[in-house]
């Protein structure tokens, strides 16, 4: 732009004063103004209080100048970069003027000690000082603003006038036709720029215009303040907003604003409000909604172009949520949406959410703000009004555009015309002439509006016509002038209007059609004109005011779709005739229309599993939109019926706390919500109120491994992956979202590719840690949300290769392959020099291996036979029963069983092994008086008698001395009887030969059982048990006078199987009580008896 034609555009400028004819310079409004700043300080990092620059990089950093360091701030920690003396790669000075970046991520910072570009990748500074002997060097050391233009040009104002830096190449270029100007013109403190490219420099001697284009001065000076009218002198902020509107701030004289554009209306005097007039504004900054924010030594100014007004913000003493400082020193708004305020009193930060959430309470000064910030109720009051009860402060009439209120209170001196009671807990009212008042122990009153008089309804045992209780939690509509009221131990009252009088329903014992409980907490009238109560122990009573009567709907932990809780808070008809119910503990409970309709009474509930923050609902209110409103104990909560997804709002988006109160919510005719709670109201439009949807960029803070830490983002920059050793057996990625509004309701989920199959939902933890990670090659990701729950999926993310040990590297098999390919060509030459030797013997040592073999066989053979074999008698011994046992009980055991499945199995017929115990008579004084030699000889005439009597598939056993087991299997018990008596036979009448003169004749005990001993329960005994049944049968031969065989098998009846588990330790009582059936031969009796 050639300067003439600039001038003549001057011409016709127009100066426009803020705070003009039109405009009211004023502090916030107390209510509507919810501006709730969170402070940062030395306690949180901060390297030092007094905040002279605020910027955010690309990657989504804040980062701020102090006058001791640069701090680089993620939300949650400061990380500080100071000058150091020693190391030329750090700040050249910690005085921190201003900060930019240029496109390629570096970062600028303007210092007391010239430029610095901090490279993000080495974690390095670069310093570009003033040499007097270079004009290439910077023009002065103090660096006071940094510009990057459109074309993205460094510009640099210093106390020596403006250069030009190439970040690129490190050169700087004085801008030398400046100089001309002189020492004040030169020292510069801000750089703007306007749409057509020109830059507009604020110094100590004025504002100027300077192309870059043409390297031409296009307004000078002087140029400038005779035009706009304003007096050259020391600025200290410009900057041009959307509308091309050149606003400048000075020191000590305010600020103005310029309009750059063409016009057609002449310039105007300067004026400008009083208390703007002398002060220093430092810096300039125009919000996202086209708000302006001037940064003043007097505090904060904002300027709406909606409301054409200024409004201030200051520290507050009072208020730890107000500014820490009101010098200000600098002024921005972050990506997020976020405002950052830097303060000679340390950092302030702001989430806008707040500010459309009204926040009305106490107030810091005597008769502002409500009397009372425990809230119990709400009424309409009509325009900009609102009724609100608290619990000790009375009745507040509340202005919503001022926040202050006209306060009732209870009179001890005038009982009669003024308030029964402090605690009011609930409010009603059929028109605006009137006000019901119900209080929590006092009964109800009923204010006149018109005339301000009072009439007082209390409860009182002689009249049954009076409230009934003094407790009152809620009102309702009923039919003309009627209406309900809820009382606490009182039950469910309507008001007769006509006769002035209340008319109970309350809780009849004997009656299952009355309300379950006295103690109401609440009453809903819906669209059939059905009651929908709500109690304090009795769950929700449907109440038909036409009958009467009352249906019941309680809480069962039996029935999971039953109500939640019997403890019913409030109850919402919705637009589409579904009922929502707030209870105690059990959340938010869905009666659908369709359930009502079909009488089917089941709830759909949904608590802190689904993502409510508490279990208890107190309130719900539903917008234009048919979505759900709710209080509860922990914020509040937009939930949308359609998708079931919810959103949840604490005290960090400004509402007036996290805790709110039963009774405390109302929607007012204009549509806007009221919630009260235990520090005052919160109110809104719910059209205004939309979720935070900046999306955070996330960043890879720190990376650790053991005890080391390290920046992940330098270390990524420079290497692009993470490298480990075997060695380091521990190691964590600490990350952050970059959202501001409300880091610490930030959430996160990481994973390991390569390890971790899923997900982790980290909540809001920060840090993920590995531990003996196998060698190989991962990913490690990770993603965030803000604070509303808008997910970054694309997240971040950096390669990690875990290095093998030395021992399993790739040299290392490589080694290991040459090793091996070594031995096995080494082996193999062995094996074909062996083969040559093995060749001649391998003949000779086959025979010799034959032979030996065929020896060691026939050793063996004699070796086991000798193993299981008697000596004396050549029979087989113990050891051989050991060895066949198992083989002969599983063979009977299947041949059982199938002839069981046949039906050819009783007590006395089917497959069975017998055991059969012998014991000689009188054997012992043999041995006694012929010696040992005459017993072995009868020893040995005996097995071959056995030898002879038993069958050939039978075995026969030396069992020790004179006992022999003779085993073998059967068909019948018919079978072993024979046997048993062909042996007793075979013993009775055989003469020993013992080497004397005559023979000697013995006689024989037999005692016999069979397995499996029961055909009822095969396998209730095993082999052993009826060995040892066999053997106390042997000894029940004995005791019939000997020469006899005793058989124990089974009775002909089915034994308990009790008792068979027990049979062998209690065989007396068996055979008495007929459990055992007693087969027996002697040689007294002729045949076998039981």
């Amino acid at each position: 732009m050639k300067a003439t034609m600039l001038k003549k555009k001057f011409t016709s400028i127009v100066i426009k004063v803020l705070a003009g004819l039109a405009l009211l310079l004023a502090n916030a409004s107390f209510a509507e103004q919810n501006i709730r700043f969170d402070r940062l300080s030395l306690v949180d990092g901060l390297s030092q209080e007094s905040v002279l620059a605020s910027f955010q990089d690309s990657d989504g950093y804040m980062w701020f100048g102090t006058q001791e360091g640069l701090n680089r701030f993620d939300g949650y920690h400061f990380t500080v970069y100071s000058y150091n003396d020693m190391r030329p790669d750090t700040l050249s000075s910690d005085w921190v003027y201003d900060i930019n970046e240029t496109q390629d991520g570096l970062l600028l910072i303007a210092t007391r000690g010239g430029l610095n570009v901090f490279d993000k990748a080495s974690q390095l500074f670069s310093n570009f000082r003033h040499d007097p002997n270079d004009t290439a060097s910077l023009s002065n050391d103090n660096v006071r603003a940094i510009h990057k233009d459109q074309q993205g040009r460094i510009w640099l104002g210093t106390d020596a006038g403006l250069n030009k830096f190439n970040p690129a190449s490190g050169q700087i270029q004085r801008i030398a036709m400046l100089g001309s100007l002189g020492e004040k013109a030169n020292k510069i403190h801000a750089i703007t720029e306007d749409i057509a490219g020109g830059l507009w420099i604020g110094s100590d001697g004025g504002v100027y215009r300077y192309d870059p284009v043409s390297n031409s001065l296009s307004v000078s000076p002087d140029e400038f303040a005779r035009i706009s009218g304003l007096q050259a002198g020391r600025t200290r902020s410009l900057m041009v907003d959307a509308n091309q509107q050149l606003w400048v701030g000075t020191f000590g004289s305010g600020v103005a604003v310029i309009n750059l554009s063409v016009a057609t209306e002449p310039a105007s005097e300067f004026s400008q409000p009083e208390d703007l007039a002398g002060l220093i504004v430092v810096d300039i900054f125009e919000s996202r909604d086209k708000k302006v924010w001037l940064a003043t030594d007097a505090g904060l100014f904002n300027w709406s172009p909606v409301s054409q007004q200024f409004e201030a913000i200051r520290h507050d003493p009072k208020d730890s949520y107000s500014l820490s400082g009101n010098k200000i020193a600098s002024v921005m708004q972050d990506r997020g949406g976020v405002f950052w305020v830097g303060t000679y009193s340390g950092l302030n930060k702001w989430n806008i959410a707040t500010a459309n959430f009204a926040h009305y309470h106490v107030g810091d000064r005597v008769g502002e703000g409500l009397s009372h910030n425990h809230i119990n109720t709400f009424w309409d009051a009509g325009e900009d009004q609102v009724w609100v009860g608290t619990y000790e402060g009375g009745l507040n009439l509340l202005d919503t555009k001022t926040g202050n209120a006209k306060v009732y209170l209870s009179d001890m001196a005038n009982p009669e015309q003024s308030l029964q009671s402090d605690k009011v807990m609930a409010l009603f009212s059929r028109n605006d002439n009137e006000l019901w008042i119900g209080y929590r122990d006092k009964g109800l009153t009923r204010l006149n509006r018109q005339t301000g008089e009072f009439r007082h309804y209390r409860f009182s045992d002689s009249d049954p016509y009076s409230l009934g209780a003094n407790g009152v939690t809620a009102f309702e509509h009923a039919e003309g002038d009627n209406f309900w009221v809820a009382t606490f131990n009182g039950g469910l009252n309507m008001y007769d209007a006509r006769n002035d009088r209340f008319i109970r329903y309350q809780n009849d014992p004997n009656d299952p059609q009355s309300l379950s409980s006295n103690k109401v907490l609440s009453v809903t009238r819906d669209s059939r004109g059905l009651l929908w109560v709500g109690t304090w122990d009795g769950g929700l009573n449907v109440f038909n005011p036409a009958t009467e009567t009352s249906f019941r709907l309680n809480h069962d932990p039996d029935v999971p779709n039953s109500l939640g809780s019997n403890v019913v808070w409030s109850v919402l008809e919705d637009s589409k005739g579904n009922m929502w119910v707030g209870t105690q503990g059990g959340g938010l409970n869905l009666l659908s229309a369709s359930n009502r309709a079909n009488h089917r009474y089941e709830f759909e509930r949904f608590n802190r599993h689904y993502g409510l923050p508490s279990n208890v609902v107190y309130g719900v209110l539903e917008d234009q939109d048919g979505m759900l409103w709710m209080s509860t104990n922990r914020g509040m909560t937009k939930f949308d019926p359609s998708e079931r997804s919810l959103l949840n709002y604490d005290s960090s988006h400004g509402l007036q706390g996290n805790e709110f109160n039963a009774g405390a919510y109302h929607k007012s005719r204009e549509g806007r919500f009221y919630f009260g709670g235990t520090n005052g109201v919160t109110a809104y439009y719910p059209k205004d109120i939309s979720p935070n949807s900046h999306v955070p960029p996330v960043v890879l803070t720190k990376f650790q491994r053991l005890n080391e830490i390290e920046s992940l983002d330098a270390l990524q920059r420079r290497q692009g992956r993470v490298e480990v050793s075997h060695k380091d057996y521990l190691i964590a990625f600490e990350f952050a979202g970059l959202d501001y509004a409300s880091p610490s309701n930030n959430r996160y989920a990481y994973k390991l590719q390569g390890f971790d199959k899923d997900w982790i939902e980290a909540r809001d933890i920060r840090k993920a840690t590995y531990t003996n990670l196998p060698a190989g090659n991962y990913v490690f990701k990770v993603k965030a949300s803000n604070n509303d729950g808008v997910w970054n999926h694309q997240g971040a993310d950096v390669a990690l290769t875990v290095l093998p040990a030395p021992w399993y590297s790739w040299w290392a098999y490589t080694i290991y392959s040459l090793l091996i390919l070594g031995m096995i060509f080494w082996l193999y030459r062995s094996y074909q020099s062996k083969l040559t030797k093995e060749a001649n013997y391998r003949h000779e040592l086959e025979l010799e291996v034959a032979k030996r073999t065929s020896e060691l066989s026939e050793a063996n053979k004699r070796l086991l036979n000798a193993s299981v074999t008697d000596q004396l008698t050549g029979l087989h011994n113990r050891r051989y029963l050991n060895n066949i046992i198992e083989q002969q009980t599983s063979r009977v055991m299947r041949a059982f069983d199938k002839a069981k499945k046949a039906g050819k199995v009783s007590a006395t017929e089917g497959p069975r092994l017998f055991f059969l115990m012998f014991d000689l008579d009188g054997f012992k004084p043999i041995n006694d008086n012929f010696g040992h030699d005459a017993g072995d000889q009868v020893i040995m005439q005996v097995s071959d008698l056995l030898r002879e009597v038993s069958r050939s598939a039978d075995t026969v056993i030396r069992w020790g001395g004179d006992e022999f087991l003779l085993i073998g299997q059967i068909q019948s018990l018919r079978e072993v009887e024979i046997l048993s008596e062909r042996l007793r036979e075979a013993i009775a009448n055989h003469g020993f030969d013992i080497g004397l003169k005559q023979k000697m004749y013995l006689s024989s005990s037999i005692g016999y059982s069979c397995f499996p001993y029961s055909h009822h329960c095969p396998e209730a005994l095993t082999w052993e048990q009826v060995h040892l049944i066999a053997d106390s049968a042997l000894y029940m031969s004995k005791e019939a006078g000997r020469n006899c065989w005793t058989g124990l098998v089974q009775s002909n009846d089915e034994v308990p199987l009790s008792v068979m588990n027990t049979l062998t330790h209690h065989l007396q009582e068996g055979v008495d009580k007929r459990y055992i059936r007693v087969r027996q031969r002697s040689c007294l009796k002729s045949v076998a008896t039981e």
